[in-house]
């Protein structure tokens, strides 16, 4: 129990903090485009590591994939639901990494006459359609365990074969934790923290074994697959979330109105702003325009750049700025 205890404190602190598959997919849309003036001088280091990151994540693409294979037979084999639920999760994350390697070679197409920000939604069009897939089956899993609960004539899983799948994959899951903890990029240390998530599932598969197995406890098997699919769901739960602000173009969560405001209006020659939007493209990558009201016109540029370099301290903007002279009536009567 010594090795299983070393992993359920971390467990649980990513449990509570991290909402990984959100966390992943932004920053992988950080590696796709980058920042060329901060990264001007260090090319090819950026290079190497971003290959190995790569190289990594497609090494827990297929551990993913194949693992769920073998938990969709184990749990099948062990009559386990709590199994096939964590084959449910697995498939999940190896469709969400899949989709998201795939995506950084299209999010990098360059904006075209049809797609003029370029294609970086994609990420969004495909974390819709795996937040709908996983809440599906999820759904299935679940009403699947409730009425293997409280059914007289269910078959009780065979919980020597779930000790035996619990162990290997708490090993699997356990090396791909160690490899990608290893790793010095962003991206690897976020799979590595989804990885002690998975290490909670499995634990939970140990534990509810050893209490079959001791003390009949047949009823623990299809909780705890409601609690692996309550735990799914709640995962697509805040994707939604966060999608559906994407969707209705709600501020991006680090920017601080009020302090863009203070800061743009101080700037010296400026008289006031207006007409001020802002939105986000994938959760990363955001839109700004202003109508900017200035004293002198000949003290555009300046203003300008002071402005963009306030948004930049607030994240990645494409930012457009639209100046007015003082006096000067607004032609979109804003």
């Amino acid at each position: 129990m010594t090795f299983l205890g070393s992993f359920l404190a971390p467990l649980c602190k990513s449990f509570t903090l991290f909402d990984s598959r959100r966390v992943i997919r932004d920053h992988l849309k950080m590696s796709m485009m980058p920042n060329h003036a901060q990264h001007q001088g260090h090319h090819h280091h950026h290079h190497h590591h971003h290959g190995h990151a790569v190289k990594n994540m497609k090494l827990a693409f297929f551990l993913n994939l194949f693992f769920a294979i073998f938990e969709l037979i184990g749990g099948l084999w062990a009559n386990s639901f709590a199994i096939l639920s964590s084959a449910l999760h697995d498939l999940g994350d190896a469709a969400t990494i899949g989709i998201s390697l795939t995506l950084e070679k299209r999010s990098q197409k360059k904006r075209d006459q049809n797609f003029t920000y370029g294609y970086r939604r994609w990420s969004l069009v495909a974390s819709l359609l795996m937040s709908a897939i996983l809440a599906f089956g999820s759904l299935l899993v679940g009403i699947e365990a409730i009425q293997h609960l409280f059914s007289s004539q269910a078959k009780p899983p065979e919980s020597e074969k779930m000790f035996l799948i619990a162990v290997i994959g708490i090993l699997v899951n356990g090396a791909s934790f160690l490899r990608l903890s290893k790793g010095d990029s962003q991206h690897e240390r976020i799979m590595s923290l989804h990885m002690l998530e998975d290490l909670l599932g499995w634990a939970s598969v140990f534990v509810g074994a050893v209490l079959i197995y001791f003390f009949n406890l047949d009823w623990i098997d299809p909780a705890i697959s409601l609690f692996l699919a309550a735990f799914v769901l709640y995962g697509v739960y805040r994707n939604l979330k966060s999608q559906l602000d994407l969707v209705l173009q709600k501020i991006p969560e680090e920017f601080d109105t009020d302090l863009f405001f203070k800061s743009v209006r101080s700037l010296p020659g400026v008289l006031d702003f207006h007409d001020f939007h802002v939105w986000s493209m994938d959760g990363h990558n955001h839109v700004m325009s202003l109508h900017l009201r200035v004293e002198k016109i000949e003290l555009s540029e300046k203003i300008k750049n002071e402005v963009r370099q306030i948004a930049n301290k607030m994240g990645h903007y494409h930012l457009t700025i639209e100046i007015e002279s003082q006096g000067e009536v607004c032609a979109d009567k804003c």
